[in-house]
This record gives structure tokens, sequence and C-alpha cells, in this order.
């Protein structure tokens, strides 16, 4: 039994120290609000800087074909005004034919319709008559290659232009529908960059309120006696969005299977694959490739030995197939802090590690993360 001063001092401690671990914990969950916060925005600024470079690509293009259109617009323009003046030589030698014509007509109204029957009636021998007709079929024939042949070219020629006045046309008509489509872009540029500068602003408001938590948390009491509490106050300090392309690997070794899904070498089905794999010695150093906080540590069903981390900014990072853990649940850990050792996945045949992130709750390919060696 408890004496009545002893109780009292008990009650004393609890009263103190209650709030004290409230407190401690609300701070924790301020900053990890505010973190999620600036990631939040930082993430939607990263989307719309990148549909901003696809308008722009968009418009690059469209700007592309209504040059490369203009050009084919004046080519087929040029070779109509060509095709017009082969028809208008067309046109003067079939007036010439046409005048030849008329003086045959004359000439044979003045011998009289009959002129011909005349012609081989007058014939007095066989070679006469021989020449005559000769005569008359060479005649005849070279008039109807004549006129045939005036036909058939004045016919092409029409389809000619009717073909380049139709392909002027389309041009035209794309033509409009580029230059349109480009005010449209326009307009959505000029919208995303006005919404761009409005995350801006209020990134630097939640940036601001995030620092000025953290510099009230680092003025707390617990912040020098506690330091498990300090490592997560500057976790949440760092965004692992702003060093994307820059993270460490994970594991020192070579990627034996990509992101994406892939058929299994052994088994021949096709499996989902949201993530990499690495492959090392046994044994080789894993290393976390953030700051981050441990939420597991142990042995995961189809994973093996795993370790997931929760990174600042709302990323979640995953090393699993380990052969040895060595950060325990809710540690904090640093960028290229040890947090086990590799160890294979006997379905492979492979020694390494399976190497998973997630930007929420969606899978992301660790390539566009991870820096080059």
């Amino acid at each position: 039994m408890l004496s009545s001063s002893a109780k009292k001092l008990l009650c004393a401690v609890l009263l103190v120290s209650c709030p004290v671990v409230r407190a401690e914990e609300q701070v924790e969950e301020k900053l990890r609000r505010l973190a999620d916060q600036v990631a939040e925005i930082a993430r939607k600024e990263e989307g719309i800087k990148d549909r901003i470079s696809l308008l722009k690509k968009r418009t690059t293009l469209s700007e592309l074909t209504v040059s490369k259109l203009k050009k084919e617009k004046e080519s087929r323009s040029a070779e109509l005004d060509a095709i017009r003046k082969e028809i208008g030589l067309i046109e003067s030698r079939e007036n010439g034919i046409n005048e030849y014509f008329k003086a045959r007509m004359k000439f044979q109204y003045l011998l009289g319709f009959l002129s011909e029957y005349r012609l081989i009636s007058s014939a007095t021998s066989t070679e006469d008559l021989r020449q005559a007709g000769f005569y008359i079929n060479m005649l005849t024939e070279r008039d109807r290659k004549h006129l045939e042949g005036l036909a058939a070219l004045k016919r092409d020629k029409r389809e000619k232009e009717s073909e380049c006045s139709s392909k002027i046309a389309e041009i035209e008509k794309i033509e409009a529908d580029s230059a349109s489509e480009k005010k449209i872009l326009a307009e959505e540029i000029r919208q995303t960059r006005d919404l761009l500068e409005k995350l801006s602003k209020n990134s630097d408001t939640a940036r601001t309120a995030l620092e000025e938590s953290l510099e009230n948390a680092r003025k707390m009491e617990i912040y020098f006696r506690d330091a498990d509490f300090k490592k997560k106050v500057e976790m949440y300090g760092k965004n692992i969005l702003i060093f994307k392309g820059k993270l460490p690997p994970p594991l020192r070794g070579r990627v034996a299977q990509g992101f994406g899904d892939y058929i299994h070498p052994k088994f021949r089905t096709k499996l989902p694959h949201p993530g990499i794999d690495i492959e090392a010695p046994l044994g080789s150093p894993v290393s976390a490739v953030f700051e981050g906080e441990v939420v597991y540590s142990g042995w995961l069903s189809g994973y093996g030995y795993a370790v997931i981390l929760a990174h600042p900014g709302g990323v979640f990072s995953l090393a699993s197939h380990l052969d040895r853990v060595d950060v325990s649940l809710g540690e904090v850990v640093r960028g290229g802090q040890r947090i086990g050792t590799s160890g294979g996945d006997p379905t492979r045949d492979y020694s390494g590690i399976y190497f998973e992130l997630r930007q929420g709750k969606d899978p992301v390919d660790p390539a566009g993360w991870i820096r080059e060696k």
C-alpha cells in the first residue's frame, strides 16, 4: 500500500508527465500534417509543371504542323498555277485547231460536201484512186488523233486542277484547325500557369508554417533530452520530393528486373512487378534511400524479411528478401543508414533484394528517383 504522501507524489508526476506526452504527440502530428501538406502541394506543382511541358510540346508540334502545311500549300498552289498555264497552252492549241477546222469546213463548203467523193470519182487510174483514198484517210486520222488527244489532255488537266483545289481546301482546313488548337493550348497554358502561381503561394505559406513549427519544436525541452523526438523533428524538416532523381541506391548491384509486369522465367506466367529486383552478393549492406520512420520490420508473407520506411513527403519505401533486419519498428533512420543485409528470392534463383517505392498508395518506378551510378 502506498502512503498518502507517495500517492500525492505519484499524482503530481502523472499530472506533469501526461501533458508533456500529449504535447509531444501533438507536435509530431502537426509536423506530419504540415509536411504532408507541403508534399501534396509539391506533387501538384510537379504534375502541373509536367502538364505545362506537355502543352508546350503540343504547341511546338502544332506550329511545326502549320509550318509544314503552309509549305505544302505553297507547293500545291505553285503546281496548280503550272497546271493552269498548261491548260492555257492547251486552250491556245485548241483554238488553233478550231481555226484549222473552220478553214477546212469553209473550204469544204466551197467545194461542196461531196468533194471527197468527187476526188475519188475523178480518179483516172488505180494509182490516182489509191492516192486519193490514202490522202482522205490520212487527213481523217490526223484530225481524229488531234481531237482525241486534245480532249484527253484537257480532261487530265481538269482532274489535276480539281485534285489540287481539293488538296488546298483540305490544307486550309487543317491549318485553321491547327491555329484554333494553338489558341486553345495557349489559353490552357495561361490557366495552368495561374494555377501553378496560386499553388506556389500556398506552398510558400505551408513551408513557412512548417518552418515555424519546426523552430518551435526545436525550442521544446523534450527536443534536447529525447533523441528519438529530435530525429523525428529533423526528419519532418526534409522532403524526399526535393531529392527526386538524386536518392542513393538501397543496394550496390545490378538491376535484374525493372519496374513493370513481367513473365516469370520459370513458371511462364505474367506477374505484377511494382518495383525492381537488385542482384548483389548475399549479405551485402542494404541502406535507407532517405530519412524515414520504420513502420514495418520483420517477416512479411510473400516478401520474406522486409523493412518499410515512411519518408516525409508521403513516400514509402520497401526493401524485402533481406537476409537480416537491423532496424526496429518506430525507429527513425537517416538516409544511407544500414537497415539490413541482402538475401534473395528462392523462386528467382538469385541473391539480392526486391525494392519498391510508393507515392501515397501508388507504386512509382524507382528509376526516376534513384540517381545513376
